[in-house]
């Protein structure tokens, strides 16, 4: 009976320590969770306070102007005034000619090209979160992060320009999460999206010829 009582006073004991450190980790959780909320609106807040700063028209010839003109021609408009030099790759004008349905009113085409630039810069906290979930961080945890290197102001200041380079980070970001999803699990699909979102990243700007070779190379060195 003594042990019977020992037991029974000391289980008590034992149940009432469990629930204290759920409650610590549910805590826990819950202040990323909001952390994260709060971070993603900081990150929307400030590109759109970039945006309102000075982005009112084109400043740029090739950097903007070549790439709405180029948007403007997939669209399917030809009455684009020819334009000569190198300038830059379609992808992002690709993405940008569904504007040209719309609108061909400058300033308004101007406004939701930069709103575009906004939207892609959002979803690119998509591939970054799982970046950083890769590299072992919580699930809220990587979307403070992925915010935080967002609002850096060598990604927020895109966007007061129609500029490519938001959404070539955009594709480079989805190379990174194939590469590591397929160097944890080789597959066909794999080796496809990895070929596939280097290609995207290529179709956008010259600089990523280097991402596509370094794909190029680690497949063979893996093979």
């Amino acid at each position: 009976m003594a042990s019977d009582t020992t037991l029974s006073e000391d289980a008590p004991a034992a149940t009432a320590e469990a629930p204290a450190g759920v409650d610590a980790a549910s805590s826990g959780d819950r202040w990323w969770r909001w952390a994260a909320i709060v971070s993603v609106v900081l990150t929307f807040a400030t590109y759109v306070a970039v945006a309102a700063f000075t982005a009112t028209a084109p400043r740029t010839p090739w950097d903007e102007i070549g790439v709405l003109q180029m948007a403007r021609l997939i669209s399917g408009d030809g009455n684009v005034t020819p334009m000569a030099g190198s300038g830059y790759y379609p992808g992002w004008s690709f993405a940008m000619a569904p504007l040209w349905w719309i609108t061909h009113n400058p300033v308004t085409l101007y406004h939701l090209a930069i709103g575009e630039v906004i939207l892609f810069a959002m979803l690119t906290l998509w591939p970054l979160t799982l970046i950083g979930r890769h590299l072992g961080l919580g699930r809220y945890q990587a979307v403070v992060v992925a915010s935080i290197v967002s609002i850096l102001p060598a990604r927020s200041v895109h966007a007061d320009y129609v500029l490519s380079e938001t959404f070539l980070m955009f594709w480079i970001a989805w190379v990174v999460v194939a590469v590591f999803a397929y160097s944890k699990r080789p597959t066909v699909l794999g080796a496809v999206l990895v070929a596939a979102a280097s290609s995207a990243a290529y179709l956008t700007h010259t600089r990523a010829l280097a991402v596509m070779a370094t794909a190029a190379i680690w497949f063979v060195l893996l093979g």
